[in-house]
């Protein structure tokens, strides 16, 4: 199965995260914040980044710039979780950076839209 790179600094929300993706066979890394996200990239090779938008020490959509700029992960697909779109909303959403557009989900999501988006952005991508 595919490795997902969790990056969100709530921990009730990662270990969510983490113990859903888990039960659904995939190999997951969870990381707290943005920092050094190019090193743990290159250790864990993810197939996919959830990526939360508001990072305590960056912006989630500049972290996600920060990785586009490297060819080797260019085109690692993202999906953007944040507390701060609403729910009803999420299916019109995205973050466009470099003329590349992401999905962009409310934290409210449920588990199987979720999972649905996953799929979808690792067959965009394979």
């Amino acid at each position: 199965m595919p490795n997902i790179l969790i990056v969100e600094d709530n921990d009730v929300t990662a270990k969510f995260l983490e113990s859903l993706l888990v039960q659904k066979g995939y190999q997951v890394k969870t990381l707290g914040d943005g920092t050094n996200i190019s090193n743990e990239v290159k250790r864990f090779l993810p197939q996919l980044i959830l990526m939360d938008i508001v990072l305590p020490n960056a912006d989630g959509a500049d972290v996600v710039e920060e990785l586009q700029r490297e060819e080797e992960f260019k085109d690692i697909p993202v999906i953007f979780l944040s507390a701060i779109i609403e729910q009803d909303d999420h299916k019109k959403n995205v973050i466009s950076i470099h003329k590349r557009d992401y999905p962009a989900l409310s934290k409210m999501v449920t588990t199987t839209e979720l999972l649905e988006t996953i799929k979808k952005s690792l067959r965009s991508r394979y």
